[in-house]
């Protein structure tokens, strides 16, 4: 995987985020709370952060499937608009050579936009600071807390050759390999800009149906991808089919050229069995349409390059409750595979699914590769609260609020 796991996100004065927010991740991690609570807010940020973390000054707030508008609409603001922040920060830390690295990034408001102004990076006492100078990078410093400091050995270096000229800096700089070893884990962080893929990220309601789709060089709608993975990777298809038949959703799937000339259009059909015999092929629009929203995730999950992280948000939207447990089941395979999923979601039989196949060790998934982050509303801002699960299956640290809503309803259900 191009990328380490990340092992926490931070947030202070972003969006609904006032005081420093810091959220534990996981392989697998579920983030759950009532409505405008920030759950899509927190996709969005992890993925800004770590863009700019790993080669590149586009934050992408604004990027599809996020629309997060201006800094007046991201910074946080306590009550009106003269009490906005006038920076926010983001953060994260994964490990890198069995240490952990931490980078946060400050944005400041540039003509309305958000723009990262400082980043820094720590690897136990080892440190690099960066400061962004008229859009370009400047005053770039690095040391370590138990010695001299060094300063700004890059000073005024494009962005596009940051990263290698830091590593030059900090092996031309240092005369001991004792202080090149101890920045040998931010040297390998800088060797890895470029070479991490981009987050998927996927919208609640995604791009409806098409009855016939017109290939298009570089597309990324799922006929082109599914096309790609006909021709080359059968497997592929079979581990998308054998979950269409674990959700109930299909059987199989496959693409249908509507010519015998290269560009012809193509059809996307779905066939589902009956009991004795197999149904007929069906155009995609035809079907049911949780069908279409959630072919688009099965196939950028199952394609062989996928990217090492997912941020989706609502997945199981459209789905049936057992389709919705068998999303639960698949999340937990992909992250037992090495990937790393952050899962916006309102499915219990999602969440649930996912607690049993923790208890019963199905999938490899152990307590410790599951996180659930909880929002709760205080008052004008929100909290994010960590959990875990036991190998019991049980929620640990859970909060008063946590679930509230479904054990009131099971008490008025059963009369009490």
């Amino acid at each position: 995987m191009p990328c380490s796991p990340l092992r926490q996100v931070r947030l202070r004065d972003f969006r609904c985020f006032q005081e420093e927010q810091v959220a534990t991740l996981a392989p697998l991690t579920l983030l759950v709370g009532d409505n405008s609570t920030g759950k899509s807010s927190f996709l969005a940020a992890t993925r800004a952060v770590r863009r700019t973390a790993f080669g590149s000054g586009d934050a992408g707030f604004n990027d599809p499937p996020y629309r997060l508008g201006a800094f007046s609409e991201i910074a946080h603001a306590a009550h009106s608009r003269q009490s906005r922040a006038r920076s926010f920060q983001l953060g994260f830390s994964y490990e890198v050579e069995s240490v952990s690295v931490e980078v946060e990034t400050t944005f400041e408001c540039d003509q309305g936009v958000s723009l990262p102004a400082a980043t820094s990076w720590r690897a136990a006492e080892c440190w690099i600071r960066q400061r962004v100078l008229d859009g370009a990078i400047g005053e770039v410093s690095f040391g370590l807390d138990s010695e001299l400091y060094w300063g700004d050995p890059t000073n005024g270096v494009g962005r596009d050759i940051f990263a290698p000229a830091i590593c030059n800096a900090i092996e031309r700089t240092l005369h001991t390999d004792a202080h090149l070893s101890a920045f040998g884990p931010l040297v390998a962080h800088f060797d890895a800009e470029g070479r991490s893929t981009a987050p998927y990220a996927s919208a609640a309601v995604r791009e409806g149906p098409q009855r016939t789709y017109d290939p298009k060089d570089g597309s990324s709608d799922p006929s082109d991808v599914l096309g790609r993975l006909t021709d080359s990777h059968p497997e592929s298809i079979g581990r998308i089919e054998a979950f269409g038949r674990a959700s109930g959703l299909f059987d199989e799937v496959e693409l249908a050229a509507l010519g015998d000339w290269d560009g012809a259009p193509h059809q996307v059909l779905v066939r589902k069995y009956g009991s004795r015999r197999k149904g007929l092929k069906r155009n995609l629009i035809d079907v049911g349409f949780g069908v279409s929203q959630v072919l688009p995730v099965l196939i950028e999950m199952f394609r062989p390059d996928s990217p090492d992280l997912f941020l989706l948000q609502q997945p199981e939207v459209h789905l049936h409750p057992s389709a919705q447990a068998a999303l639960g089941t698949l999340f937990g395979q992909a992250a037992a595979e090495g990937r790393q999923l952050l899962v916006e979601t309102h499915s219990d039989h999602l969440l649930d699914r996912v607690r049993m196949d923790v208890r019963d060790g199905r999938n490899g998934l152990a307590p410790e590769d599951v996180s659930v982050l909880f929002f709760e509303r205080e008052d004008l801002a929100v909290r994010i609260h960590s959990l875990g699960f036991d190998r019991n299956g049980n929620v640990l640290n859970a909060p008063i609020g946590y679930r509230q809503f479904f054990m009131d309803e099971t008490r008025r259900s059963v009369g009490l």
